[in-house]
């Protein structure tokens, strides 16, 4: 939890109430941190993954999984491994989960390679039997990249989470 390590829950819980907003955004648009002007993103495919394992401290809980960039060009299709660790409320009993994201960059030089990195963002998850929840997380090399939620993701168990969430996302090599 690199990005957001030393928040207490309290905190996190402000942070994501104040942030959530902003994070949720959907827009085609960011503002280019050096020169403040808009930048368009381009979508680049699909992030697909699967739980593949959690554990769940009430206020800190820790997920990995297998994940699938589907790009619009097949050639730059890539497979990731991601671990999310969320702080903030997670009262859930999950036994599997997918998640889909739109994948959006700021530059229209993507590779495969620019995904990997550190994501930080807002997540919110209910589920009693089938479940449904919304993770919208930006960075990857320089913060480049933006994983907008598609549809819900998709869970079976029961709870409920809210928090600030976490995502190491590395590629895997062949």
């Amino acid at each position: 939890m690199k990005k957001f390590a030393g928040i207490s829950a309290a905190a996190a819980a402000a942070l994501m109430a104040v942030s959530a907003p902003a994070f949720a955004q959907t827009a085609s648009t960011t503002a280019d941190k050096a020169t403040g002007e808009a930048q368009s993103k381009i979508e680049v495919g699909m992030l697909r993954c699967d739980l593949t394992g959690k554990s769940n401290y009430v206020v800190l809980s820790k997920s990995e999984y297998a994940c699938t960039l589907e790009s619009e060009n097949e050639a730059e299709d890539a497979v990731y491994v991601a671990k999310i660790d969320k702080i903030g409320v997670d009262l859930n009993l999950t036994e599997q989960q997918k998640l889909y994201w739109a994948v959006m960059s700021s530059t229209d030089k993507f590779t495969t390679d620019m995904m990997d990195g550190e994501y930080v963002g807002v997540s919110a998850d209910a589920a009693l039997g089938l479940g449904a929840g919304v993770k919208v997380l930006v960075g990857g090399e320089s913060d480049r990249i933006s994983l907008q939620p598609v549809s819900a993701n998709t869970s079976a168990g029961i709870g409920v989470a809210a928090g600030l969430e976490n995502m190491e996302l590395r590629r895997v090599t062949e």
